[in-house]
């Protein structure tokens, strides 16, 4: 029979003790990478290790790369940036730098950049530098005692010379701080025919409305950081990057611009959003805007989308046999269908309100978080590739992890699990399988496992015998009679309390620095072997030996 659990005021600061990581009894929470090289469009998946609260992620430079609440890192542009992450009081970072892919046949131009960090020009094999691809038949020879001679700046297109002065003068009267300078590269770029094809007018104070309709030529543009209401480039069928990111915008159409290959929307006011004939679409971000649907089924090259935080109750991404990565958590998603994709490596779609997921041939998946729906089933029996699983928070009452002999990371926390067999996952370092129906566990077969929680359950069996890596094990609340850690030597943090525990032996965790086995039969406990302890949470009537802090 279960003891009665303690008061919810102190299990309650019991738990905050448990997750500190800055305290000096809790294992210290380790970034999984902190050197990251990616190439634009694609993802990848940080995780904190030793820490089972809340993180909060930040880039400082989201333009170059962001980050998801999950932890996803969304290689944007060409640079470098910081991804941050904060769990507790302790700060993680990573170094994130983020290149083109190679193209032997393609000329990369010169970064744009502005004072207020404009995103570097990239990917745009019609965009050409005049001071790398202009010739000079006729070498003026130096002088002695002068200057070597300066090359003469492109002749410009007069129409679109003049349409552009225009357009400037008339924004910066408005309030906008828009650069005069039309030889300035780091802001236009004119081709050797003196057609404008790149503009970078990030974070220039621009408010209104934007017509290019005047420059057909046109293949980047940036326009991010402004506050936008409307943008018309629907005569600008060159166009290849546009970066719009951070403005007011409640409709974006680039319908017209077949030649689109990476299109940046993200944190607008979006509730409409056209790409029906972008059959060069591969990079696709409209993150934080108010989107209820998004068809993307008409861009067949589309490689990376991410759709995180809108309130799409429709996706269609049925004809993008390319896709690999796919983001669209937070949404009002009822369902989804991937079945289509065989390429997927990422799904993200957690915090929605899926009760079917379809990923019947994406055995490509190496992630998957799927947390926090109303999933009665998962079916990831193809998913031989998968490394990381996040499914707690649905309504899960099975879980066949058998064809899953690459999983690292698995949390299943908060379903209807009574059994969990994770025998062929030998490579498995993290398990949270808390507040199912467990009535045993048996992890043997894991001796990679460094953090386990499997608290809240019923468990009266825990087999943890062959995991001489544990670190963090969280055990509380079931109905254990016994716990063997004797050969779990590297534990810093053992959280039992709440058992059925007449006797607890940690002689041989020298490593240990916090143990909670409060609410059980103990009648004493020898902790001489563990030096490092300095956090005990035990009943008053236990005799402690050992213990001199």
């Amino acid at each position: 029979m279960k003891k009665q659990i303690v008061l919810a005021t102190t299990f309650a600061l019991v738990l905050s003790s448990l997750y500190c990581p800055e305290s000096q009894a809790a294992a210290k929470p380790k970034l999984s990478k902190t050197k990251l090289t990616l190439t634009v469009g694609k993802t990848a998946k940080l995780k904190v290790k030793n820490y089972k609260g809340t993180v909060k992620w930040s880039s400082n430079k989201k333009k170059v790369a962001a980050v998801s609440k999950k932890g996803v890192v969304t290689a944007k542009k060409k640079g470098t940036a910081v991804i941050t992450a904060k769990a507790g009081k302790k700060k993680l970072k990573c170094k994130v730098t983020v290149k083109v892919a190679a193209n032997k046949n393609t000329q990369t131009p010169e970064p744009v950049t502005t004072a207020s960090a404009a995103p570097a020009i990239t990917q745009n094999p019609a965009i050409t530098n005049g001071s790398t691809s202009s010739t000079n038949p006729a070498a003026t020879p130096k002088t002695p005692g002068t200057a070597a001679p300066t090359k003469d700046p492109i002749k410009k297109n007069p129409a679109q010379e003049q349409a552009l002065k225009q357009m400037i003068e008339k924004l910066n009267a408005d309030g906008a701080t828009i650069p005069t300078d039309l030889n300035d590269k780091k802001t236009y770029i004119w081709s050797n025919e003196g057609k404008l094809t790149g503009i970078s007018w990030s974070s220039c104070n621009i408010s209104g409305e934007l017509d290019f309709s005047a420059f057909e030529t046109l293949t980047y543009l940036d326009s991010y950081g402004n506050n936008l209401s409307s943008l018309d480039i629907s005569n600008c069928p060159s166009l290849a990057q546009l970066y719009c990111d951070n403005n007011n915008l409640g409709a974006l159409d680039v319908s017209n611009c077949p030649s689109l290959n990476s299109l940046s929307c993200d944190h607008n006011a979006l509730s409409s959003l056209d790409v029906s004939n972008c059959l060069s679409l591969v990079f696709l971000s409209c993150n934080n805007n108010n989107l209820s649907a998004l068809d993307v089924s008409n861009c067949p090259s589309l490689n990376s989308l991410s759709c995180e935080y809108n309130t799409l109750s429709s996706l269609d991404v049925s004809n993008c046999p390319l896709l690999e990565t796919l983001l669209c958590d937070n949404n009002n998603l009822s369902a989804l269908d991937i079945s289509n994709c065989p390429l997927s490596t990422v799904l993200c779609c957690g915090s929605n309100k899926l009760n079917t997921l379809d990923i019947s041939n994406c055995s490509s998946l190496t992630t998957l978080d799927c947390s926090n729906n109303k999933l009665n089933t998962l079916d990831i029996s193809i998913c031989s590739s998968l490394s990381i699983l996040e499914c707690f928070d649905n309504n899960l009452s099975s879980l066949d992890t058998s064809n899953c002999s690459l999983l690292t990371w698995l949390s299943c926390d908060s379903n209807k699990l009574d059994t969990l067999d994770i025998s062929n996952c030998s490579l498995l370092e993290t398990l949270f399988c808390g507040n199912n129906n467990l009535s045993a566990l048996n992890v043997s077969n894991c001796p990679s496992l460094t953090s386990l929680g499997c608290n809240y359950n019923t468990l009266s069996s825990l087999d943890i015998s062959n995991c001489p890596l544990l670190d963090i094990l969280l055990c509380d609340n079931n109905n254990l009679s016994m716990l063997d850690v004797s050969n779990c030597s590297s534990l810093t943090q053992i959280s039992c309390d709440n058992n059925n525990l007449s006797s607890l032996d940690v002689s041989n965790c020298s490593s240990l620095t916090q143990l909670d086995c409060g609410g059980n039969y103990l009648s004493s406990l020898d902790v001489t072997n563990c030096p490092l302890l300095t956090d005990l949470r035990c009943d008053g009537s236990v005799s402690v030996i050992g213990y001199t802090r």
